[in-house]
C-alpha cells in the first residue's frame, strides 16, 4: 500500500488555496458572547502569561496565528486613553479592532489581504450599549467604528504624520505561518532576511504616524534552525530603535502550547535543546526626551570575579521550555543546577561575576572548561556594560573546550521612566567565535501585586544567554 505523508505545511497551502487565507476550518464561527472576559484584571509584571486564550465578543481561534484579545486589551488600557487613535496594520481577523471598539478607542485596522479585512468587518458587526471598567461597573463610552481597509504596513501613505496614539499589532514571525497564498506584499513569504529588511520599513513607517510621546506595541517571536534559535524577537526591537523609538517597556508573553511532556521532554534533556515558549511584546515610545540609555551610574567601578565551582546534583526534572518559571525561594539555585546540568560536562565549571574595583579578584585557573558561566547582577549598561561582556568573552575563548558553552544571566532594568536590557545590549558581542543557542527567560511562579494603569510594570524576569564555542 502507498503511503502519502501529509504535513502542516500542506495543510496550510490547500486552505489557502481554497479560502485566500489562513483559517482553522474547524473551529466553530464566532458569535457575540459579552463584552469584556470576567473578573479581569490588568497585568502589572513583564511577564504575562494567558492560560485561557479569551473568547468574549466576537474573538475566536479561527485565524491561524491571531494573539489571545488579552494582549491588546491591556495594552489598549495600559497605553491609550478613551478617544485615542490606534492602528494595527496587521489586523488579520480584526483581533485589535474588537478590542478598540469595546474599549472606546478610534481604531485603524489595516492588512495586505482584503479577504483577512472581510473577515476584521465581520467579527466587528456587533453592537454595544456599555463597557465595564477595571473595577466591575459599567460605563457607558462614546462608541466609535473602526476605520477598515486594504494597506501595505510599509507604506501607510493615507495616514498623516504624527496622527497615532498608539500602534498595537502582531506581524509575521518571517514565514512561519503563511497568511496568503502568494500576494504581492505579504511579509509571511519572506525568509529571516527579506522579512526585517522590510520590517524596518514597517519600523520607519511607525514613527512617522505615531504623535510625541505616543507608543508602539509589536508582538513578536523566534524561530528555531538546526537547533540553534534565530532571535528574531531582539533583531526586531533594534529595528524600531534604530527608527528611533525608545524602548518603553519589555514584556514577556509566555506560551502555554507548547509540547513538553513525553517525546519531546525526553527529546529536550538527549539531544541538548529547548521548546520555544516564549514571545517578546516591547513597547516603543516617540519621544521628546534626550534618552540614551547608554550611561551607568558606576561606569568604570565594576571588575570581574573569577571561581570554579562542581556541577550540582541535576534537579528533579529539568527545565525542556525556554521560558523557566520557578519557586522564588531558592530561583538561584534552581537556575544554576539547570544550567550547569545541562550545559556543563566533566564536573567543574568557571564562573564569572561582576564586582566593584576593590573586590578581590581570583587568578585564572590554567585549564579548560566546558562551560563559563557569568553573571551580571548589577544595573550597569552601554560601553561599561559591552566592555565587561567583552571582557568574558575573551575569556571564554580561551577557557573554554572544543564545543563548550557561554552563558550569560542578566536582567532588565528601569531607568527613569524607560527599560534598559542588557540582553539586547550584548546578544551579539560573542557572535564572531561563538554561536548563539538558547535565549531563555528566567521569572518566579509566584504572582505579583496588581496595579493601576498608570503604574509602571514591575521588571521580574532575568535573560539567560546561551553560546556555543565555534569549532
Amino acid at each position: 500500500m502507498k503511503r502519502f505523508s501529509v504535513g502542516l505545511r500542506d495543510i496550510e497551502q490547500a486552505v489557502l488555496e481554497k479560502t485566500g487565507v489562513n483559517l482553522n476550518l474547524f473551529a466553530t464561527k464566532p458569535r457575540f458572547s459579552g463584552i469584556g472576559p470576567k473578573n479581569f484584571v490588568l497585568e502589572s509584571s513583564s511577564v504575562w502569561s494567558f492560560k485561557s486564550r479569551g473568547k468574549w465578543a466576537t474573538h475566536s481561534g479561527n485565524y491561524r496565528g491571531n494573539w489571545s484579545p488579552y494582549i491588546p486589551r491591556n495594552v489598549i488600557l495600559r497605553y491609550s486613553q478613551p478617544g485615542d487613535v490606534v492602528l494595527d496594520q496587521f489586523c488579520g481577523g480584526g483581533t485589535t479592532a474588537v478590542e478598540a471598539k469595546l474599549l472606546g478607542r478610534r481604531c485603524i485596522a489595516l492588512d495586505i489581504n482584503p479577504i483577512a479585512v472581510d473577515l476584521t468587518r465581520k467579527n466587528l458587526d456587533f453592537t454595544v450599549t456599555t463597557q465595564e471598567t477595571l473595577d466591575g461597573t459599567e460605563e457607558l463610552y462614546q462608541l466609535f467604528e473602526p476605520s477598515i481597509g486594504v494597506g501595505d504596513a510599509r507604506n501607510l501613505e493615507d495616514i498623516a504624520d504624527g496622527s497615532v496614539d498608539l500602534i498595537c499589532t502582531h506581524p509575521p514571525y518571517a514565514d512561519i505561518v503563511r497568511y496568503t497564498d502568494g500576494l504581492e506584499g505579504d511579509l509571511s513569504a519572506c525568509n529571516v532576511d527579506r522579512f526585517l529588511e522590510e520590517m524596518q520599513a514597517v519600523a520607519d513607517e511607525c514613527y512617522r504616524v505615531v504623535k510625541p510621546e505616543g507608543h508602539c506595541a509589536v508582538l513578536i517571536g523566534d524561530m528555531r534552525k538546526k537547533k540553534r534559535v534565530i532571535p528574531l524577537g531582539f533583531r526586531t526591537i533594534e529595528l524600531f530603535q534604530r527608527a528611533g523609538f525608545v524602548l518603553k517597556d519589555l514584556i514577556i508573553k509566555r506560551q502555554h502550547n507548547c509540547r513538553t511532556t513525553g517525546f519531546w521532554y525526553t527529546s529536550s534533556v538527549k539531544h541538548n535543546f529547548l521548546l520555544l515558549a516564549q514571545e517578546y511584546l516591547p513597547v516603543f515610545q516617540k519621544t521628546r526626551f534626550d534618552f540614551t540609555g547608554n550611561q551607568s551610574q558606576s561606569a568604570g567601578q565594576f571588575r570581574l570575579r573569577l571561581g570554579t565551582h562542581k556541577v550540582p546534583p541535576p534537579p528533579s526534572e529539568m527545565q525542556c521550555k525556554t521560558t523557566w518559571i520557578l519557586p522564588s525561594d531558592d530561583l538561584d539555585a534552581h537556575v544554576d543546577a539547570n544550567v550547569m546540568n545541562r550545559y556543563g560536562e566533566g564536573g567543574e565549571i568557571l564562573t564569572v561575576d561582576v564586582g566593584l574595583e576593590e573586590a578581590q579578584t581570583q587568578d585564572y585557573p590554567d585549564k579548560e572548561f566546558s562551560l563559563v558561566y557569568a553573571t551580571i547582577p548589577v544595573e550597569v549598561s552601554g560601553e561599561e556594560l559591552r566592555k565587561l561582556a567583552q571582557d568574558v568573552v575573551s575569556l571564554s575563548e580561551k577557557a573554554l573546550t572544543s564545543q563548550g558553552h557561554l552563558v550569560f544571566r542578566v536582567r532588565d532594568f528601569k531607568q527613569g521612566e524607560y527599560t534598559i536590557s542588557p540582553a539586547l545590549d550584548i546578544w551579539r558581542i560573542p557572535k564572531e567565535k561563538f554561536a548563539i543557542r538558547e535565549i531563555v527567560v528566567v521569572a518566579p511562579s509566584e504572582a505579583h501585586e496588581r496595579s493601576a494603569a498608570n503604574s509602571s510594570l514591575q521588571i521580574v524576569h532575568d535573560h539567560l544567554l546561551v553560546y556555543q564555542k565555534r569549532e
